[in-house]
């Protein structure tokens, strides 16, 4: 039997505003379910799947500002599950908290293989190859989503991912990505490191946007992703 550890991250206006909306849909994970809170979530006290993420903002690169800083906060919280998963589990999975739980997933459809480093859905952009990707600033993004990443625990490379991951805003590394959010920064190590990885995406776009979500893979028979503002603002408890 594979111990899977299912993992989110908000504050509590993120709670209140998002995941207390779709929460009640998470019981049909399969497996431990854990949140990372920013701060006091007092509709959450006595749950015993709530951590602290316990993010130090000193940390945080002075060259992030915006969407980034968000984004650098969620990387960081996407860390604390890692490590704090690692030693007893085989994938720790993270699913951000505008996910709704459509019905109980079938984790073998979705997890990486054994020499598979993490399973993502990533639609492939096209774009002008004369223009460096990383400084491309006419790409909306690179086509990556990390609503849903598993991460295989137990790959022989995993601790090198895991190192790179961690250290990846600290390198130099950073100052060659336009946008530094945490989808460039995961694509971008999976591409240097020539990692090996499961692409959830089946190849097309009928659905959706065309950079980001869930349609047109496997996630999108258990999960509906809230992608964007105007998503978010039609989420309802039903």
């Amino acid at each position: 039997m594979l111990k899977i550890s299912w993992n989110t991250g908000f504050n509590n206006e993120y709670y209140n505003a998002i995941f207390n909306k779709v929460k009640h849909t998470w019981d049909l994970l399969p497996g431990d379910v854990n949140f990372y809170v920013d701060d006091l979530v007092p509709s959450l006290k006595g749950d015993c799947r709530v951590i602290e993420s316990n993010i130090n903002l000193n940390e945080c690169p002075s060259i992030l500002s915006g969407n980034e800083i968000k984004f650098w906060k969620k990387s960081r919280s996407i860390l604390s599950a890692i490590k704090q998963t690692m030693e007893t589990y085989d994938f720790c999975i993270w699913l951000d908290a505008d996910v709704r739980v459509i019905k109980a997933p079938i984790v073998e459809e979705l997890i990486p293989n054994v020499d598979e480093i993490i399973s993502v859905n990533n639609k492939i952009v096209q774009y002008d190859k004369s223009i460096n990707k990383w400084k491309n600033p006419y790409l909306v993004d690179l086509g990556l989503d990390t609503g849903f990443i598993a991460f295989n625990l137990k790959h022989a490379q995993f601790k090198n991912f895991l190192n790179q991951y961690e250290n990846f805003y600290r390198s130099k590394d950073i100052l060659e990505i336009v946008r530094k959010y945490d989808t460039y920064v995961l694509d971008k190590i999976l591409e240097k490191n020539n990692f090996k990885y499961l692409n959830l995406w089946n190849g097309q776009h009928t659905s959706g946007k065309s950079y980001c979500g869930f349609e047109d893979s496997n996630l999108e028979k258990f999960f509906y992703h809230y992608w964007g503002k105007k998503q978010k603002s039609n989420i309802t408890t039903i």
